[in-house]
């Protein structure tokens, strides 16, 4: 790896490169042994939240945090509650975070994205996460 990371093949299914990753939700509660899988994750570096959706977070029983006034894609501003939740990505990170809450598709925000190092090599078709930990600055 180029970076001490992960590598992951870009998703062209809708035409256009996309970079998306499987990763698992659970209660940051250590009693809760609950897990949801989510395959192929939107990495949407236009969002500042990392959301799943509202019927997993009551699956889980996330604990409420609180809410926040975010703007969508429409550039409408919506309200959104915001949960604790423990967010695995395997070989890269295993933390407690907020997620929002929307009945939409799940997708990771800049406030998870600005932890970890990318690099995109699109000539190959691929894309390298490493977080601060493992990360190497790449040779030039």
């Amino acid at each position: 790896m180029a970076i001490g990371g992960k590598q992951f093949v870009l998703d062209y299914d809708n035409g256009f490169p996309c970079l998306r990753i499987d990763i698992t939700i659970c209660s940051p509660d250590p009693k809760n042994k609950e897990k949801h899988l989510f395959k192929n994750v939107l990495i949407d570096t236009g969002s500042d939240v990392t959301i799943i959706p509202n019927h997993v977070i009551k699956e889980l029983a996330l604990i409420y945090t609180g809410f926040r006034n975010v703007e969508n894609f429409n550039g409408e501003e919506v309200r959104v509650n915001f949960y604790a939740a423990k967010i695995i990505i395997i070989g890269i990170v295993e933390e407690i975070i907020e997620v929002g809450g929307i009945d939409s598709e799940p997708l990771i925000g800049m406030d998870l994205i600005c932890n970890f190092h990318l690099l995109l090599n699109a000539p190959f078709g691929t894309f390298e996460i490493a977080n601060r930990s493992n990360y190497i600055l790449p040779l030039p």
